[in-house]
């Protein structure tokens, strides 16, 4: 469906001392991150902006904070090429997990508001484990990365604590690792006291979507927000899923994040063969018709059961100093209907994340097979077979 990779990398943190994060804590990994590359490697910390730097079009931090793609359609920006996602025992049902007594609650806070402020608390010796996603020709970047993870140590991560005289807790970083995640694969890329980490080879392809997609169903779904989920439909933040958001917004992700990080690029990041006219005017009509058959499709897609919640949650901006809504919805819905065509983008959407902030950790999103699905879906593909040849003639 998409020409692009993507490279897991599981980050495992040591409390050196008491650390307390955040519950939805993306925001705050995301920020130590970019402190961290600027510290390490930013040439000329006099400009105001990457775009004002003349060293982004060969600086890793502009690469990955701040990307600038001149010969992109879609004008100088481009998406950021990682996503990140907090450690996932830290995310959960707040009405299943929450263990005090409801006139605990200052009101008129609500659970969902009271576990979105709460902290995951580490003593020295516990471990914390985060996910970075980098797309495409980014994993170049992986060497930097690993690089500017020691400056974290140094400054700190997390909520500034009074024991500390306000200071932010200082872990060690203990192992890097590339993750497969649909197969559990994991190739070890550092460990603490080695001179250099490895680059990573473990790299989720289309071929490896295709195959998790085949294992579910076609005709229901479950899809899983692990993380505050922001969509944009009809020119309004939406406060519960809509299915044809949903698949709409991703397939534009998606093809942001190809066109930037995927094709024509090799392994090592480097740019071969660049497009002529013609080729780019080919691809973009065969996006179009992407777009446009996914959005037929879409057309028929119901969610049928609805458990989802708005958490809020807010993320201090440096830049803007002030702070900024990154809240969204939370807890699963359940989707039905033709969703052979559909399975392939839902799984790329556990990779890439759905919706706003997926740089913050906004988004991560799982899809399974409902428990309550009514047929296999080996009876249910065999049944729609003809249905998804057509659809997969046009790109689908």
């Amino acid at each position: 469906m998409f020409d692009l990779s993507a490279y897991k990398l599981l980050i495992t943190l040591e409390a050196t001392e008491a650390m307390a994060l955040d519950r939805y804590a993306g925001s705050s990994l995301r920020g130590a991150l970019y402190e961290a590359l600027l510290r390490r490697f930013c040439m000329h910390p006099q400009a105001l902006t990457c775009m004002a730097c003349p060293l982004n079009a060969t600086c890793p931090v502009a690469g990955l904070v701040a990307p600038l793609r001149d010969e992109r359609p879609r004008g100088r920006d481009a998406p950021r090429p990682f996503v990140i996602a907090a450690d996932p025992a830290a995310a959960f049902s707040p009405r299943e997990e929450w263990r005090g007594a409801p006139e605990e609650l200052p009101k008129p806070e609500t659970v969902e508001e009271a576990v979105a402020k709460a902290e995951v608390r580490l003593e020295a010796g516990q471990t914390y484990t985060f996910a970075v996603t980098l797309f495409g020709s980014a994993v170049r970047y992986f060497p930097y990365l690993a690089l500017s993870l020691p400056t974290v140590a140094t400054l700190g991560i997390g909520r500034p604590l009074r024991d500390h005289h306000g200071r932010r807790g200082r872990p060690r970083i203990a192992r890097i690792e590339a993750v497969q995640p649909f197969s559990g694969e994991r190739e070890l890329l550092y460990r603490a006291g080695e001179q250099a980490a490895q680059a990573p080879l473990l790299a989720i392809t289309p071929a490896v979507v295709a195959a998790r997609a085949a294992t579910l169903p076609t005709d229901r779904l479950r899809v899983r927000f692990l993380t505050p989920t922001r969509l944009i439909g009809g020119g309004r933040l939406l406060a519960h899923p809509d299915a044809r958001t949903l698949i709409l917004r991703l397939d534009e992700r998606l093809e942001a994040l190809e066109q930037a990080y995927g094709h024509p690029y090799d392994q090592a990041g480097g740019r071969v063969n660049a497009p002529g006219e013609d080729e780019r005017e080919t691809a973009h009509e065969r996006r179009r018709e992407r777009y446009l058959a996914l959005e037929r499709l879409a057309r028929d897609v119901a969610i049928v059961e609805d458990e989802t919640r708005w958490v809020e949650v807010t993320s201090y901006s440096s830049r803007q100093r002030q702070s900024m809504p990154i809240g969204g919805f939370v807890g699963q819905a359940t989707l039905e209907g033709k969703l052979g065509p559909l399975r392939e983008l839902l799984v790329w959407g556990e990779v890439a994340h759905a919706g706003k902030n997926a740089v913050k950790g906004d988004g991560c999103m799982q899809a399974q097979a409902s428990t309550s699905a009514q047929r296999s879906s080996a009876t249910a593909a065999h049944e729609q077979g003809a249905t998804e040849a057509a659809e997969i003639a046009v790109g689908i």
